[in-house]
């Protein structure tokens, strides 16, 4: 009954996150050959500047899913598992840390954005194009999570009261609190999955063995499995756990075939007695 109500239920084809991933990738791959085709035939601006960068970001996924193929190798296993884990604690900490980023953006803007202020900063000799518009403001406010070069003198010229208590605040618990608690998040993470590598490469080493069996036909899947029936048995050994030395072994497996035979003598004596 078991068997029968594992072998109805089948695998499910979305059951792993690879298979989203390689969605992503041929989308992005025929994303790719439509600006070719279109930057090619057409001559199009828009389809000649857009392919590039579509092409870019195209790349790094595809390059990435060979990750995919390395999942079966004990030494590359665990770590693309750990990836997989980082990713799941980044989107953790992404929630997080939005929480606290939206806020200050929005302080950010209303205190040093806009032309205005850019105008100013540009009269006193600062760079303003970082606080001129919304997205580029966003990245610099970014570049203060990072401890990135960010635009400081320029903040001075408009208030530097209003300066030091967001910049000091927002390092405060961005670059102190946020980072080090995805820090901590991170290594968590890499001890949980590393005090486990074996088993984690003899898990990635049977989802690929199931990724496999997925994709082949009814045909070529019987055959496998026949093969496996046939050719890959497991070998039958003698072991015993009680035993300390090394070559005790074959001593007591004969002890024990012998025990056996003479169990079954007696047996057929009993019977042909009776």
């Amino acid at each position: 009954m078991e068997i029968a109500s594992i072998s109805s239920q089948g695998i499910s084809y979305f059951e792993s996150y690879w298979n989203y991933f390689d969605w992503v990738t041929y989308f992005g791959i025929l994303t790719v050959i439509l600006t070719r085709i279109l930057s090619v035939a057409i001559d199009n601006n828009t389809a000649n500047e857009l392919h590039p960068k579509i092409m870019s970001i195209a790349l790094i996924f595809i390059w990435l899913r060979l990750m995919k193929v390395f999942r079966a190798f004990e030494a590359l296993g665990p770590f693309i598992v750990m990836i997989g884990h980082l990713l799941k604690d980044t989107l953790i900490f992404g929630f997080l840390y939005v929480m606290f980023y939206i806020p200050f953006v929005c302080a950010f803007w209303i205190n040093f954005g806009g032309d205005v202020n850019a105008e100013k900063m540009k009269q006193a000799g600062q760079d303003s194009e970082g606080w001129r518009t919304f997205n580029n403001l966003m990245y610099s406010v970014w570049e203060i999570t990072v401890v990135g070069n960010y635009p400081w003198d320029s903040l001075l010229v408009i208030d530097r009261i209003m300066a030091q208590i967001l910049c000091g605040t927002y390092l405060a618990v961005s670059a102190i609190v946020c980072l080090n608690l995805f820090i901590a998040l991170m290594s968590d993470t890499f001890q949980r999955v590393y005090d486990n590598a074996n088993a984690n490469a003899v898990m990635q080493k049977a989802s690929t063995i199931l990724s496999l069996e997925t994709d082949m036909s009814g045909r070529r899947r019987d055959m496998f499995m026949n093969h496996i029936h046939t050719s890959c048995a497991p070998e039958e050994m003698y072991y015993d756990d009680d035993s300390v030395e090394p070559d005790s072994g074959e001593l007591e497996k004969l002890t024990h075939q012998i025990n056996d035979k003479v169990v079954e003598v007696e047996e057929m004596n009993k019977q042909s007695v009776d």
